[in-house]
């Protein structure tokens, strides 16, 4: 459920969306409204484009064709206001994309019908962390615990805190959010002198740690000490003889239904082992130099995705050429093959 507008601001058109979802904490009623604008800026500047959410929601919208008529990004960056009357003008939707999923599930063969779940996410997220190289992965806890942190310390009445958080109960808050750091500036509040509110943001992160050169396959010297285990070694020959079974053609139809039970379970085991000597792999792995990063190495391939990796850290607003060469990026990443 979302409403998409664009309104003036300091004379230039903007577009606002406000989101609520459908279901959240296994109830639909009473759901938090969230509201997105496309301006976010401080002292120093907007933020880099990664972490300005219309970015990624514009480009999921567009690429949906959720809005009536289908527009391209150039024809929704230029809608504007009425001249007369209302300050804003809300993007009508196409009737048909309302019961769609906003964040479908995706697969190799496409996006699905189905929503994605909220477990998904984070396995999702956790795995890409790992992908860019910090072994201990990040869920979505991890974000939203520190949204939480810094809202609570921006001067928000506990209400609103709890609204924008869904929580009934601050309990909740303090125990499972908040954590045992505490943000409280007490030796410049005793000698009355300003106060930081961000001493404990390095402590909070600093436990995170990142390896340029993590392994994202199972290397050969693990693979080679996995083999010598004996659960390693028994289930291979296991597989091996099932697999014997299974390829006679004298055996039986029913018994060959059950070894392939057998072997499947068999293959699920080893996977598990596999697994798991990967994230030993991980953690133990030393830390080398950056610039050996596989992924610099194979970027020209991927255009689209170059060009991303260049602007996206940019502090540029989103109307800028480089904000809407990211949205055609994202776009055309969403509608591709």
């Amino acid at each position: 459920d979302f409403v998409l507008l664009v309104r003036w601001k300091d004379g230039e058109p903007e577009l606002r969306l406000k989101v609520r979802r459908r279901e959240c904490k296994g109830k639909d009623i009473n759901q938090p409204e969230h509201i997105m604008p496309e301006k976010i800026s401080s002292k120093l500047g907007p933020p880099p484009l990664y972490s300005q959410p219309m970015l990624f929601w514009l480009a999921n919208i567009i690429s949906s064709e959720a809005i009536k008529g289908n527009p391209t990004l150039e024809e929704v960056l230029a809608t504007t206001p009425p001249p007369i009357g209302q300050n804003h003008w809300v993007l009508q939707l196409e009737e048909s994309k309302l019961d769609q999923a906003v964040f479908p599930k995706l697969t190799s063969r496409g996006p699905k019908e189905k929503n994605r779940s909220p477990a998904s996410w984070s396995h999702q997220i956790s795995a890409w962390a790992i992908r860019v190289r910090f072994p201990d992965g990040v869920g979505l806890h991890c974000a939203r615990r520190e949204v939480l942190v810094k809202t609570n310390d921006s001067g928000y009445s506990v209400e609103q805190v709890l609204k924008f958080a869904d929580q009934q109960n601050s309990s909740v808050l303090r125990r499972n959010y908040l954590g045992t750091m505490n943000t409280v500036d007490g030796a410049a509040t005793y000698l009355g002198m300003d106060i930081r509110h961000d001493l404990t943001e390095d402590f909070r992160s600093a436990t995170m740690r990142w390896n340029s050169d993590l392994p994202l396959k199972l290397p050969a010297s693990g693979r080679a000490e996995l083999e010598q285990q004996k659960e390693y070694a028994t289930l291979k020959r296991s597989i091996e003889s099932l697999s014997l079974q299974i390829n006679d053609e004298n055996t039986l139809e029913e018994a060959r239904q059950q070894l392939r039970k057998q072997r499947n379970l068999a293959y699920s085991k080893r996977r598990w082992l596999e697994k798991n000597k990967l994230r030993e792999c991980q953690q133990n792995q030393p830390i080398n130099d950056w610039r050996r990063d596989h992924f610099l190495r194979v970027l020209h391939m991927m255009p689209e995705r170059e060009r991303l990796f260049r602007t996206l850290s940019l502090r540029v607003p989103l109307r800028s050429p480089q904000g809407i060469s990211a949205l055609r990026d994202l776009i055309a990443l969403r509608t591709s093959d």
